[in-house]
Parts: structure tokens; sequence; C-alpha cells
């Protein structure tokens, strides 16, 4: 074996090898110089070609959404929830992220902070059993078209979710108030058709949020996760000692091996 046969390789010529030999070396360099020329202009013509970003919901869904989208905040202007305009003048949240003391009549105040703006808004209903809340612009504003298709029709379906990550906000505040989008995967209907479970990351106060289509057409609003549902049936039936229709329909879902994922209140049931 000849000891220089590297430095051959690299280019530098050796006087102990014959020329049958030494162009054996300079093939083998000039053949691996090319193939890294070519694997360069491969790799040139791949990221030209993938320089086009694919989106899972188009730039212009996202501006709709964003328009669209709120978050709610307390006395203490601390983010409790999501809610979402369905309407030009009304909004869905979910019923738990108000107060007992804001009953129908009175005032929430809620903010798009892409957009620096911030309105106050009045509790028109209540529906505490349904777990959510209608809420009154006293002007007109940007909506989701609401989805009003047959539920069946959703399953098997790719969903996204906007929220603004609420929970993480004390330990990443430089995603607070910043609006994100998750993909969500339908997994099955309630048996009245009122909920629609899905599987998808959420985080604590994403309660609200808006379950749309890719081309931002309004499902549903999130309501919570199948284990903290899991945890309130389980509640509900040891206080109540028996569950309403609307909560056993949630609950044969759950009990039929849901074991992780989440449950949405489809648009059917608020935007009658």
């Amino acid at each position: 074996m000849c000891p220089t046969m590297g430095s051959c390789i690299s280019g530098t010529v050796s006087y102990g090898l014959g020329g049958t030999t030494l162009m054996i070396f300079q093939d083998l360099r000039e053949t691996r110089y090319a193939s890294r020329l070519s694997l360069r202009r491969t790799q040139r013509v791949v990221c030209s070609a993938g320089g086009r970003i694919s989106y899972f919901i188009s730039p212009q869904a996202q501006n709709l959404v964003r328009a669209a989208v709120f978050y709610i905040i307390d006395q203490d202007r601390n983010g409790v929830g999501v809610g979402v305009f369905f309407s030009k003048s009304k909004a869905v949240t979910a019923d738990h992220n108000l107060t007992a003391s804001q009953v129908v009549g009175t005032k929430v105040v809620m903010q798009i902070p892409e957009l620096h703006e911030e309105l106050t808004m009045t509790v028109s209903a209540r529906d505490t059993e349904m777990d959510y809340a209608i809420l009154q612009s006293s002007t007109d504003h940007a909506y989701l078209p609401v989805y009003d298709d047959p539920p069946e029709q959703l399953v098997g379906a790719d969903l996204v979710l906007a929220g603004y990550c609420i929970g993480i906000e004390e330990y990443a505040p430089m995603f607070s108030r910043r609006l994100g989008f998750t993909k969500a995967d339908t997994i099955t209907l309630s048996n009245h058709n009122n909920h629609l479970f899905f599987r998808c990351t959420t985080f604590a106060g994403d309660s609200g949020a808006a379950l749309i289509l890719m081309d931002g057409c309004l499902v549903g609003i999130h309501q919570e996760a199948v284990n903290a549902l899991r945890e309130r049936l389980q509640h509900a039936k040891l206080v109540k000692d028996m569950l309403s229709e609307v909560e056993l329909s949630i609950d044969a879902v759950v009990n039929r091996g849901v074991a992780q994922g989440c449950c949405a209140l489809l648009s059917s049931v608020f935007a009658k």
C-alpha cells in the first residue's frame, strides 16, 4: 500500500506511484469532485424548488382569522380565554371563561393584540350546560363564516385551531398575546352531533379558541381536553348522581376509549 495514497487522492502527486496508478487516483479524484459538484447543483435545484413555503392554512385565511379571534382579559388585564366573532356583531366564547358575576347584560373586555384593538362587549346569553356564552358588539366587526354543512362530513377532515397559548405566557413572555395556528385531526362526533372530538396540542387558556377549516370557515370552539373533561364528568356523577342528556352524550364518547384529545362545541349549536 502506498504510504502517500491520501496525498495522491487530495491532488499531490507522489513520485512513488506508477503512471497507471496515478491516473486511477486522478480519475477517482475527478469523479469525487464531479459527484460533489453534481450534489451541490442538485441541492440548489431542490432548495430553489422548495423555496415556496407550503401552508396548512393560507396567509389570506390567517389574516381573516387574526381579525376575528380575540383575547379575553380580566380586571387585572390578564388573559383568561379566547373568543371568536361568527357574525358582524356576535361573538362566542366558552362559558367557563366568564366569572359568576358576568351575567347577561354585563361587560367583557377583549383584545385583538396584533391589530392593537380593544373592545368592550356585552354578555347577551350564557349556556352553562353547553358551556358557551354569546357576546354582543355595538359595532360591526370582521368575522368568520360559519360551517353549515352536515357535521358528519367533518369526520376525517383536516382542521386548524387558532388560539393565543395563554398558558405559556408566564414562562415564555416573548409569545405573549400572539395568535398561533395548530394542525388538528378530527376523531369522532358525540351522539347528538353537538360536540366534535379532535387531536391537537392545546394550552391552558385555549378555551374558546376557534376550530376552523383550512379556508377559515368556523367549525366550532375548543372547550377542554379529554382528561379535564373526564374528571369533570366524574365529579358531576358524584355531585348530581346523574348526568344531563348532553353530558351523557359526551361521556359515551369518552368511555368508548378516547384516551387523549380535545372536545369542541360545534358552531351549529351556538350560531342557530
